[in-house]
């Protein structure tokens, strides 16, 4: 079975990792710290950023409640289609929802969230976005935060995290300049750990001190709080695994855009992110094509079941080592020939 559903990185968990979690078994009968502490790697850039902008929560999705919760706002606003997430979140805490579209080639415009900006309490804006692989530019969002002063914003950079120049694309570094804003990032997929639940809050240290104070007890895992600095300080692994990955990447890119599939594909869209988004053409039954691939044993994230409001049918294929994409190479032909 070749499962490149997930969106995580398939150089993780390392057998270190592993070792370790086995090593600390026993820990499970004790509980976690209230509030789990990281200590910063010496190498993690801006100074000006402490311990005490960051959270530890239990996955994004505990991220966005505590947010949302804390700032009791009234209205959200997001584009779409985004990740589904932020829909749920803002339905538990009673918000107004707000929903703009991409146009069709699906990037961000910079003025039509600003637009949003001012219709709303709150915008959430995932970057890398997913499933569209919209971004807009760190700068180009500074000034859009910085002239939306009564409006909060949540950034969501877990995609964003695979780019190997993810620390020149953030926008933490203006997390001290921005009091409205909030970077959520997930280690689920860096780290291929979604078991573990695992998110981050980056925002500024008094944000940090309100969402603490809603934050349930004990919300983060015995293994989490052991092992959160070992996995912060992975970053030189994990550039090498970046590395592979988008190599991986590039190498089914060129496979793809090849003559013999122009019957299959329309387009391919690639940001040296965690996962590829293929527009097929409009003749190729969309779940037709998705039943074959699961008949040969390989599962991809069935998007337009998830993401009905996308304008075309599209593939999402998330990384996966050569062999895996040469397999998939290998059975979209067979498809071709049935066809």
């Amino acid at each position: 079975m070749i499962d490149l559903s997930k969106n995580q990185n398939p150089y993780y968990p390392t057998k270190k990792i592993y070792r370790k979690l086995k090593k600390e078994v026993k820990s499970i009968k004790f509980y976690a710290e209230d509030y789990v502490k990281i200590s910063l790697p010496k190498t993690s850039g801006n100074r000006r950023i402490t311990e005490r902008n960051f959270l530890i929560t239990n996955g994004t999705m505990e991220a966005m409640d505590l947010i949302l919760f804390a700032k009791k706002k009234k209205k959200i606003g997001f584009m779409q289609p985004t990740f589904w997430g932020i829909k749920t979140a803002a339905n538990r805490n009673s918000y107004e929802i707000i929903e703009e579209h991409f146009e069709e080639n699906m990037e961000y415009n910079a003025m039509k969230i600003d637009e949003l900006a001012k219709k709303v309490d709150l915008v959430y804006l995932c970057n890398d976005n997913n499933p569209t692989l919209s971004y807009l530019d760190n700068k180009e969002l500074y000034k859009l935060i910085k002239d939306n002063k009564n409006c909060s914003f949540i950034v969501d950079e877990t995609v964003l995290t695979f780019d190997l120049n993810y620390d020149n694309l953030t926008i933490i570094n203006y997390i001290t300049e921005l009091k409205n804003l909030n970077v959520i990032v997930s280690l689920s997929k860096i780290l291929s750990i979604p078991g573990l639940r695992c998110g981050l809050i980056i925002s500024d240290e008094n944000n940090i001190e309100n969402y603490k104070i809603n934050q349930t007890p004990y919300s983060t895992n015995i293994f989490i709080a052991k092992n959160i600095n070992m996995f912060l300080n992975e970053r030189d692994r994990i550039k090498k695994s970046k590395i592979k990955i988008k190599n991986n990447f590039i190498y089914l890119k060129k496979s793809l855009e090849k003559e013999n599939f122009k019957k299959l594909i329309n387009n391919v869209k690639y940001k040296y992110t965690g996962f590829m988004l293929v527009e097929l053409c409009d003749k190729v039954n969309y779940n037709d094509l998705i039943e074959f691939l699961n008949q040969n044993k390989i599962f991809l994230s069935t998007t337009n079941k998830y993401y009905g409001n996308l304008r075309h049918n599209y593939l999402r294929i998330s990384a996966g080592k050569k062999k895996e994409f040469r397999a998939l190479i290998k059975t979209l032909k067979k498809y071709l020939n049935k066809i």
